[in-house]
């Protein structure tokens, strides 16, 4: 999110909040909607309390693989955007170049 405002003139934050916010609720609910899914899928399956254990267990594991997957991206992309702020430091006229953070 911080890279979504970063990108933006000051004066345009005020409206892009309410859109991100928006976006944020429309998206979790969206991914609740999709694991209950998921989860009344796993327990047709396997009706017994023993089964409903494992079945849970496996919708979790989805849910984890889903978080992973998004981390992915998230992290390389705060990684770009360090080596691209150090950069554009370094290449002030006038400032010290100070790449070793």
């Amino acid at each position: 999110m911080t890279a979504a405002y970063r990108a933006l003139p000051p004066n345009k934050i005020p409206d892009a909040t309410p859109q991100l916010n928006a976006l944020q609720r429309v998206d979790g609910a969206i991914g609740t909607a999709v694991l209950t899914v998921v989860l009344d899928d796993q327990l047709r399956h396997r009706p017994t309390p023993a089964g409903e254990v494992g079945r849970f267990g496996i919708t979790f594991l989805r849910a984890l693989a889903i978080t992973i997957a998004a981390a992915i991206p998230a992290i390389l992309l705060a990684h770009t955007e360090r080596r691209v702020l150090r950069r554009a430091h370094a290449s002030k006229p006038g400032e010290a170049a100070d790449t070793s953070h």
